[in-house]
């Protein structure tokens, strides 16, 4: 019984020491091809033209932070733009528009905001000469206007880049106090979707 009982044990022992070195192999390959996947995606988005509006001097720190690390969102870049919905809403544009128009002004666009004298009964703006509503009573009865002002004003400026001739686009992302925006064509979009797949949070949308 007793050479069954040390029989038995070294076998749980070997058995448990193989599966051990199975499962570790299996996760290397699958950290393995998650790295190579993202290095893969960090040079796509490089060659879609990521980078053609960034700092000239700073491009190439800048590409291997892409590739490496998947950094998309830094300033020097030229896309990402903190904006706050709540200072959207409240009509603190200073708060965003000048680094907004700093990120536009390679691309040839600026953009001007004025408030109509009656902005505080229509809750409407005035963006490059036309009128728009930022919210309505119902919108802030039911308390959302946050994200609807964001989703108002960034449908506006997506139709002056359109009327401009560019293929970006802005995409929102986040929300509240830390909503953002990226200046993206269809392509970029899609390669930070599939980078992002399965944390949705991340993912930008439209607004």
């Amino acid at each position: 019984m007793e050479n069954k009982y040390w029989y038995g044990l070294l076998v749980f022992i070997v058995l448990s020491f193989i599966m051990r070195r199975i499962s570790r192999g299996s996760s290397n390959k699958i950290e393995t091809v998650s790295i190579e996947r993202n290095i893969r995606l960090g040079k796509e988005l490089v060659a879609s033209g990521y980078l053609d509006y960034a700092t000239p001097e700073d491009k190439d720190s800048l590409e291997t932070e892409i590739i490496t690390s998947f950094d998309i969102y830094d300033d020097e870049i030229n896309k990402y733009i903190h904006i706050d919905a709540e200072s959207l809403a409240e009509y603190n544009f200073d708060f965003f528009l000048p680094r907004l128009n700093e990120v536009l002004d390679n691309r040839g666009v600026k953009i001007e905001i004025e408030l109509p004298t009656d902005y505080e009964q229509t809750n409407d703006i005035i963006v490059n000469g036309e009128r728009i509503n930022l919210y309505t009573q119902y919108d802030l009865k039911h308390n959302l206007i946050w994200e609807t002002a964001a989703n108002n004003f960034f449908e506006r400026l997506n139709e002056i880049l359109k009327s401009k001739g560019l293929n970006e686009q802005f995409y929102l992302l986040y929300g509240g106090n830390d909503l953002a925006t990226l200046l993206l064509t269809n392509e970029q979009y899609r390669i930070i979707a599939l980078y992002y797949k399965g944390n949705e949070n991340e993912i930008p949308y439209l607004p």
